[in-house]
């Protein structure tokens, strides 16, 4: 955004986020120093850099997450397979577990 010829803009005031319980400062919680303007004013730190110059070069993504994900699919669709839904020994009762199940009072204090 540009101003009109002949009008001057108005300079940017830095802006911090400081909050205060009865007047006097407190300190920041995570989520506003995350969001505050003024927590964004540092370069790329030093993880963030090293990760992209490694995807630069071609490097791939090492986690781990997606092969256990899908290990754990397979043990899941496995143990299905061997106890469905709703027998004894499978994980979670049934729905019908829970309609037949006595309601009970809590007891008085």
């Amino acid at each position: 955004m540009t101003s009109p010829p002949g009008q001057r803009r108005k300079p940017r005031r830095a802006s911090t986020t400081t909050p205060s319980i009865e007047g006097e400062p407190a300190p920041r919680l995570p989520h506003e120093r995350d969001e505050s303007s003024d927590s964004q004013q540092s370069g790329p730190r030093d993880v963030i850099q090293q990760a992209h110059d490694d995807v630069e070069r071609g490097l791939v993504d090492t986690d781990r997450g997606p092969p256990l994900d899908e290990t754990y699919q397979r043990t899941r669709e496995a143990a299905d397979a061997e106890h469905p839904p709703g027998e004894a020994g499978a994980g979670a009762p049934a729905a019908s577990d829970h309609a037949a199940a006595p309601k009970t009072d809590p007891p008085k204090r």
